[in-house]
């Protein structure tokens, strides 16, 4: 009996966890820039706009959360460097878009570290009221250590 209760204490022991090796907890939040991202066209030039994020508490930049938060666009748009289908002669992952009449976004490069988003307008036209634009602010999801 006296063996089967030495047994029970190693083993309770050997197997017990401490806190220094204890699983840690994560959050995930979103971070959104401080910059108001804006491009318009309204004639036969471009315009352009670009932001990049960072983690705020000390974590990482979830791969693929990056988009564009509040986004309003007035156009015919490609979004994250994919073609709108309604867009002739587009080609996959073209990012920066032929010069034609369209406004959207990219992700112009992510890392854990960080991330940048580019919003473009062009528009090809001269009449009034043809313009095109893109606003919003670059947005990802940190995912973060909780002591």
């Amino acid at each position: 009996m006296r063996s089967l209760i030495i047994a029970a204490a190693l083993v309770a022991c050997c197997c017990a966890v401490s806190p220094s090796v204890a699983q840690s907890r994560y959050k995930t939040v979103e971070v959104v820039g401080q910059k108001h991202l804006h491009a318009f066209s309204g004639g036969q030039e471009q315009s352009q706009d670009d932001d990049c994020i960072t983690p705020q508490n000390g974590g990482r930049l979830v791969t693929g959360s990056v988009m564009l938060k509040g986004e309003k666009t007035v156009g015919r748009v490609i979004y994250e460097g994919k073609p709108n289908p309604t867009i002739a002669n587009d080609t996959p992952r073209m990012r920066n878009p032929i010069p034609t009449h369209n406004a959207g976004w990219w992700v112009k490069s992510e890392t854990p570290q960080r991330a940048c988003i580019e919003v473009f307008a062009r528009a090809s036209c001269t009449e009034a009221g043809c313009g095109v634009s893109t606003d919003g602010m670059v947005a990802a999801m940190e995912r973060y250590r909780v002591h």
